[in-house]
Parts: C-alpha cells; structure tokens; sequence
C-alpha cells in the first residue's frame, strides 16, 4: 500500500492499521435488488431497507464496529476502469456493509435478477418460466407480423390475425399470472423457513475506538 499524501497521524511509522472489505458486488451484472442477505451464523437478517443518506447521517465516518447489521447502497463498480487492471466486476452494482465487517461470516443472498437475454441455441429459460409462456407471447408477435403485412388484394384475402392476437395475448395473460404465483409461493416458503423477523434489527452496539453505545434501530 502506498500513501498519495504525507501521514500525518499521531504515533507516525508506530500506528497499526486494519484493511478489510467494505463493498461489495454481487455475483451477476443484471442484477436487480436484494430480497433477504443472512448471517447464517448468527441466524441474523441484515436490514435491506435505508439508504447512504440514511447512513451517512448516523455514521458518517463509519465508526461502527459490531458486526455487520445493514446492506446499503453504493453505486456501479467503476474500479479501474479505462485502466490495464478494471476491476472483474466493472459496471456491476455496489453494496456497502454496515456496521463494519472486520469479522469473518459466512452469509446466504436471496434476490432478483433482470435475465439474460436468450441468444444461442442452446440458452434456456429460467425455472420460473415455461417454454409454454414464451411461445404464446411469440405466436401473438407473429400475429401482429402477420396483419401488418397481409396483402390486400381481394384474392390473397386470409384470416383475420387480429382475433388469434387476441387469443394469445389472452393465454399469455393467464400463463403468466399463473407463473407469477408460483415464483410468489417460492418466495413466501423461503421466508417462512427462515423466520423473518424484523425484531432482529434492534441490537445494542459498542464502538470501542469512539467508546459510544446505542441501539441500532430499522
């Protein structure tokens, strides 16, 4: 590590420092928003819910030291970028770890995604969505592909593609609704096993280098 300005703490070359991870990315570019982040060793479920101008006005110099209670916020990762050495995760959305994570845990994420789009042959759809939902939204494009570009000679007089788009965009309808609730009973059987409790964001903390102490609170 190199210092780009005279140090001028107290102690000088005597001080002793601690580097840790701060931010973090998570693990896929078209990610959407967390759903639950879990410390599966202290069964505790980290607040999703405030933002960094919520943070910076309780902690605006991130003295906090506990054990991480929060997921907040931070921006794209723009590491390096336009450099030899970007970062692996260039563009991807940030996260901040709140109280301060100098300890080791070990954490379970649950969240959303916006989906890659399908491209190859070989690509496949996600579990949530059946091959019979994609295939009615396509037959309704076809449709409309159709009757925009049916001739209107008298002789070449074919169906009327407006009522099949209708047909289809009515199964698509139903399809999805049906899908979405599933996904939804997925969603609410994750919850149920793990307890969500949001009692569990109020705990007692004590800084030790500030030598203050409070509740956090959601």
């Amino acid at each position: 590590m190199t210092f780009d300005r005279p140090l001028a703490e107290p102690g000088g070359t005597g001080l002793s420092y601690q580097i840790y991870q701060l931010y973090y990315t998570p693990p896929m570019l078209d990610f959407l928003t967390w759903i639950s982040v879990r410390n599966m060793q202290m069964f505790l479920n980290l607040n999703l819910y405030h933002d960094r101008g919520w943070l910076d006005s309780r902690d605006p110099q991130r003295s906090f030291y506990l054990f991480p209670t929060h997921v907040i916020p931070y921006g794209i990762d723009q590491r390096g970028a336009g450099t030899a050495n970007a970062s692996a995760t260039l563009g991807y959305p940030m996260f901040e770890l709140w109280g301060q994570p100098t300890n080791n845990f070990t954490y379970t994420c649950y969240g959303i995604r916006r989906g890659v789009d399908l491209v190859n042959p070989g690509d496949t759809l996600p579990i949530q969505i059946a091959d019979d939902l994609v295939l009615a939204k396509a037959r309704s494009y076809a449709y409309e592909w159709a009757e925009a570009n049916k001739d209107m000679s008298p002789r070449s007089t074919g169906p009327d593609f407006r009522f099949l788009i209708g047909k289809t965009e009515d199964e698509y309808k139903k399809l999805l609704t049906k899908y979405r609730k599933q996904d939804k009973e997925l969603v609410d059987s994750y919850f149920h096993i793990h307890n969500l409790d949001y009692s569990l964001f109020r705990h007692s903390y004590y800084n030790t280098q500030g030598g203050t102490a409070g509740p956090y609170s959601p």
